[in-house]
């Protein structure tokens, strides 16, 4: 049982030991290619999926609800794969998303800029400029995707347990170094409280998602707090019927055993003067 998040930078063997630790633990991995089933499976766009994944947003996505679909729906991934005690999570956020949670590793890969332009050189035939525009995208990229979505700084060692620097370092070596670590006393030891704390997020997203994305019921705010199938609803609306179509949508949703509903009515008010 082991639940990883692996951010690494380009050229830093970063994927070379996600696919080394996938087969070593035989964990399932959310990668860009899993995310699209799941964005599938829920009738998400794979154009929004496009427009969002490890990209930095430009200045106008501030303003579109797409945002917030594809941050929702990434969510749900994220919390239905930990949901299995099993699980590699590549980039996507997964060490903001996760934070808190324990038994969860959060791991960062790196290396110098020279070290990664050298192996990108090697592996790909390309000029030293050529690489190096690479890497600054790849960098702008992803820190502006975590800045975008979380307001985080993506390369700061306080999202993360364990930052491996490759200079010196083969890929098999440094997941050796993280097997020994999920295999520790102190991870194993929280998997309880590890996935009662994600039984409870998978839950409560399920049901947001049940009342905001299948029922469409405009619930301003709208939050689902669960704990061992009790559920309790916070938002606002400014219709009234809207908070028993929230109770009944939420109460239909599967592992809800009950419902309390504190979504606020809060009526329109229009000014004259």
């Amino acid at each position: 049982m082991a639940i990883v998040t692996l951010s690494r930078s380009l050229g830093s063997l970063g994927t070379q030991m996600a696919e080394i630790l996938q087969q070593r633990l035989d964990l399932p991995r959310l990668d860009k290619s899993s995310l699209e089933s799941v964005f599938s499976d829920y009738g998400e766009t794979l154009e929004n999926l496009e427009r969002y994944d490890e990209k930095r947003p430009s200045f106008w996505d501030n303003f579109s609800s797409q945002k917030d679909r594809y941050l929702h729906f990434l969510k749900t991934a994220m919390f239905e794969f930990a949901g299995t005690g099993n699980a590699l999570i590549l980039g996507r956020g997964g060490q903001v998303i996760l934070a808190g949670i324990p038994g969860v590793l959060k791991v960062q890969v790196t290396a110098p800029i020279a070290v990664r332009r050298d192996r990108l050189m090697e592996q790909y035939d390309m000029d030293e400029n050529q690489v190096l525009a690479m890497i600054r995208q790849s960098d702008r990229e992803r820190s502006g995707f975590h800045r975008f979505f979380f307001n985080v700084d993506w390369d700061s060692t306080d999202l993360y347990d364990l930052v491996i620097n490759t200079r010196e370092m083969e890929a098999e070596t440094a997941v050796s170094m993280i097997h020994s670590l999920v295999d520790s006393p102190p991870f194993r030891e929280q998997v309880h409280r590890q996935q009662e704390l994600i039984s409870g997020l998978n839950l409560g997203h399920r049901v947001t998602t049940a009342i905001l994305y299948h029922e469409r019921i405009p619930i301003q705010f709208l939050e689902a707090e669960a704990r061992d199938g009790h559920v309790i609803l916070r938002g606002s609306t400014v219709i009234r019927a809207d908070i028993d179509r929230a109770t009944r949508a939420a109460a239909e949703v599967k592992g809800v055993r009950h419902v309390d509903n504190h979504i606020q009515f809060v009526p329109m008010t229009f000014s004259m003067g």
